[in-house]
């Protein structure tokens, strides 16, 4: 079958719809090719039939690649679809930053046609579930004296220890993205992220070295849009050496979500993250899926 490889226009809008909506992984992409941030929209039709669809963008936060996904029907996949796309997107001569898309790991095909093109594995994502009744209410509260438990509440009437804390966070979140460097950004827009609206502060833990005024570790938690059900934010420590206080923080967030009558709380951890890694082999958690992050220099 012959593959017609082109722009996507607005008159394509029904068909691109219905493309996604056959192909579940896709649904958001419809979202990003109406937005700014697009930077091209290809589609590949067989008999007039549109079959598949390569999407470009930039993020203002992690500028220097450009992300992109390639979506196709099913019934086409063997008939070179996906290659043809993919073909197109490095072909265009004005994207000149390095190529980074993600896929789900039981994409069997799309994973073996990146791996062939030269594309690395820059990183897993493990997107597991905990069902809170399934902890032990104390399984890792083992204070240490000279460590305070305070809640993002507490800390933020601290405006010393906000601003460790924004420091810490700022760096540990670099540390964990070097492959996809994150923008260069003032102390404030990443206090903003850390006190976002969603973030739930009452239930968002550190530990504080009450003498040395230091802080430890923290454990974010966040309202979800799921019923029920709690979301874990960014975690971290002020060195490896104390990633063991981590589980307990996770546990004081899980106790905290027993109190609230939650009965989930959804994590998203990256392998290059030893800090969310601590937390996943330490409770728990079920999943059936792995989000797969390849990139290729241009």
């Amino acid at each position: 079958m012959s593959i017609l490889i082109k722009r996507y226009n607005d008159y394509d809008k029904l068909q691109l719809q219905k493309l996604l909506s056959v192909c579940k992984d896709g649904e958001d992409l419809i979202n990003i090719v109406k937005s700014p941030a697009c930077q091209f929209t290809y589609i590949a039709c067989i008999e007039n039939e549109l079959v598949g669809v390569a999407v470009g963008w930039e993020s203002t936060f992690h500028p220097y690649c450009m992300y992109f996904r390639i979506v196709s029907h099913p019934l086409y996949e063997k008939d070179g679809v996906n290659e043809a796309l993919l073909k197109k997107i490095e072909s265009l001569e004005h994207v000149n930053k390095p190529l980074q898309t993600s896929i789900w790991n039981h994409a069997e095909k799309l994973n073996d046609l990146y791996e062939r093109a030269g594309f690395e594995l820059i990183r897993k994502t493990y997107l597991p579930t905990l069902v809170v009744s399934s902890v032990e209410s104390n399984k890792y509260i083992t204070r240490k004296d000279d460590f305070v438990l305070q809640t993002l509440a507490e800390i933020r009437k601290d405006e010393v220890l906000t601003k460790q804390l924004t420091e810490l966070v700022r760096s540990n979140y670099e540390a964990s993205h070097r492959g996809n460097p994150v923008v260069t950004a003032p102390l404030e827009k990443w206090k903003k992220l850390i006190f976002a609206d969603d973030t739930i502060v009452e239930g968002s833990y550190l530990y504080v070295d009450q003498v040395k005024k230091k802080i430890i570790a923290y454990s974010f938690l966040h309202e979800s849009d799921e019923a029920n059900t709690y979301e874990l934010g960014w975690c971290g420590c002020a060195n490896d050496a104390l990633k063991k206080w981590l589980p307990q923080l996770v546990q004081e967030q899980v106790n905290y979500a027993q109190q609230k009558g939650i009965q989930m709380i959804n994590g998203e951890f990256d392998t290059t993250d030893d800090y969310a890694m601590e937390v996943l082999k330490s409770f728990p958690f079920s999943f059936d899926s792995t989000w797969m992050t390849y990139r290729k220099c241009r």
